[in-house]
């Protein structure tokens, strides 16, 4: 080993609570999806954290990077940018333990992807504006409603002149 210092690994933020994007029934109201007071099978979703390191041993180190976060608003499984996992216990009730292994690569392959990233990097290089952002005529600001940008006028007509 050379004289460099390791960095250390930046621990992750604490998880924050997520509220569900469309109001629904309490967290523990019950219900097929949600029954109240059913605890998360930690055992059950680890096996098939097993199952998927066995099946895409490749996928190891970050399927083990991740932190599990129970959580009842979110309706299956999902990943943010500090790599923590919100997992459904309803979900992970009902979900056979090779189907949840599915589900960890697809969640893995979000962060192996970049795509908080990417989707970051995409709204600054195209300054998306959200909803509140909007002018008085329903456009974004400078541009009547249903007016397209120049730039987008443009490549619009020269994907049709490449498709003649």
């Amino acid at each position: 080993m050379t004289g460099a210092a390791k960095r250390p690994i930046p621990r992750p933020a604490p998880p924050r609570r997520l509220r569900p994007a469309v109001p629904g029934p309490p967290a523990d109201s019950g219900g097929p999806l949600h029954p109240p007071g059913l605890p998360l099978d930690m055992e059950k979703l680890l096996a098939a954290r097993l199952h998927a390191v066995k099946v895409r041993p490749y996928l190891a180190d970050a399927l083990f990077a991740l932190h599990v976060v129970e959580d009842r608003s979110v309706p299956t499984m999902a990943v943010d940018a500090y790599w923590r996992c919100y997992v459904s216990p309803g979900f992970v009730a009902r979900t056979p333990v090779e189907e949840l292994a599915g589900v960890w690569v697809h969640e893995v392959s979000h962060l192996l992807r970049d795509h908080h990233g990417r989707g970051e990097r995409y709204a600054r290089e195209h300054e998306e504006h959200g909803p509140g952002e909007r002018s008085e005529t329903g456009g974004l600001p400078g541009r009547r409603l249903g007016e397209a940008a120049p730039e987008h006028r443009r490549r619009l007509r020269d994907q049709r002149r490449h498709l003649r």
